[in-house]
């Protein structure tokens, strides 16, 4: 696959706006702060892109040779996405309380909260561990990127619109069904990643 493709399959995958910012958004959504809505969506993507280039750039490297997979890794996975998945069920919404700032608050809010996000580099990290090269050109990281901000954006702009129809036609509560929906998707693939992985290391 072409760098540009591993991008937008990346992006696709973890781009999806759920979670701490998928849910800042929405609460911005129902207090109509669509500007700062995209201005979150601006900054996460671009957060994104920098995250993918920073997790190729590192699986570039050299790697000690007794560094192995360890099934640690895929419990730790595990557990982040039930965590997040009911914290999304229980608390859709987030932390309430505030209120919107600026859109310049708006755009680092998003960059930073995907910056130290662990399941986005963590996302990035397992799918670009098998398109590791030995280097990565200026433009197949810059392939990357595009890749990265074409999905990721996509799927922002599904989703703002989504949201205002909803807070115009006075259905905000098909959001939180919709948070909490994926929330159970999160929360089943937890559990099913430490299933897989409990049999796998138990043979």
């Amino acid at each position: 696959m072409s760098e540009l493709g591993t991008g937008l399959y990346a992006g696709l995958l973890v781009g999806v706006p759920f979670g701490p910012v998928g849910a800042l958004a929405l609460r911005y959504a129902i207090k109509g702060a669509f500007p700062q809505v995209c201005a979150l969506a601006v900054g996460t993507v671009l957060a994104e892109a920098a995250v993918a280039i920073i997790v190729a750039v590192i699986l570039a490297q050299p790697w000690p040779s007794g560094l192995t997979y360890h099934p640690a890794m895929s419990f730790a996975f595990a557990a982040f996405l039930t965590v997040v998945g009911t914290k999304m069920v229980l608390r859709p919404l987030g932390n309430s309380s505030g209120s919107p700032g600026s859109v310049a608050l708006g755009v680092s809010q998003g960059a930073g909260i995907t910056l130290v996000n662990p399941g986005v580099a963590a996302g990035y990290f397992s799918i670009l561990l098998g398109s590791r090269t030995a280097t990565w050109s200026a433009t197949g990281l810059a392939s990357l990127a595009a890749g990265v901000i074409a999905t990721s954006g996509a799927w922002w702009l599904a989703l703002v619109p989504f949201l205002r129809r909803m807070i115009r036609i006075g259905k905000p509560d098909w959001t939180l069904v919709l948070v909490r929906g994926i929330g159970v998707v999160f929360v089943l693939g937890g559990i099913v990643v430490a299933v897989r992985t409990a049999l796998g290391y138990a043979s």
